[in-house]
């Protein structure tokens, strides 16, 4: 886990809260993708280059709050799970390891923004374009993350724009 901190206060609890937080992820590379970034009002956990997590914390309680779709599902499943505007909250009256349904709610916050970052967007080529293009294929195909490859469907309509096959 990295730690982002702009010195406006002490951690307050965070760091900890983040840490078990990233400690439930079923995923080895859990530690590596996730970053804490202390705000003026909270902290922000990032997964995968996107905020995925909201934590604030007063002299009562603290409390989880995230916009992911894949969070809407645990809405009213225990009360301390609700809706406030658009956004997912999760009331944390107990440690977080004991808090029902959070490890399953962090679970599905995880895959839906790695899911967002293998997929969401479009690579335009990676290095080894002209090995592709030689391939007449893309020769990083066991690999999900090219999968957004546009060079990719270019080769695939049969456009080829580089190397000894180059047509186009």
């Amino acid at each position: 886990m990295n730690t982002h901190d702009n010195g406006l206060f002490e951690d307050r609890g965070y760091e900890s809260i983040c840490r078990v937080l990233i400690s439930m992820i079923n995923s080895d590379d859990a530690a590596e993708a996730c970053e804490l970034k202390n705000l003026k009002t909270g902290a922000s956990v990032y997964m995968f280059d996107s905020v995925a997590i909201y934590i604030r914390i007063n002299s009562r309680a603290a409390r989880l709050e995230t916009s992911c779709a894949s969070a809407e599902r645990y809405v009213g499943v225990c009360a301390s799970i609700y809706k406030h505007r658009d956004v997912v909250c999760v009331d944390l009256a107990c440690p977080v390891h004991d808090a029902p349904h959070v490890r399953a709610l962090v679970n599905d916050v995880y895959n839906e923004r790695y899911q967002s970052y293998l997929y969401g967007s479009s690579l335009a080529c990676c290095n080894e374009f002209i090995a592709c293009s030689d391939a007449m294929r893309c020769v990083k195909a066991g690999d999900p993350y090219y999968l957004k490859c546009l060079y990719r469907r270019n080769l695939a309509s049969g456009r080829i724009f580089y190397g000894r096959n180059k047509n186009a």
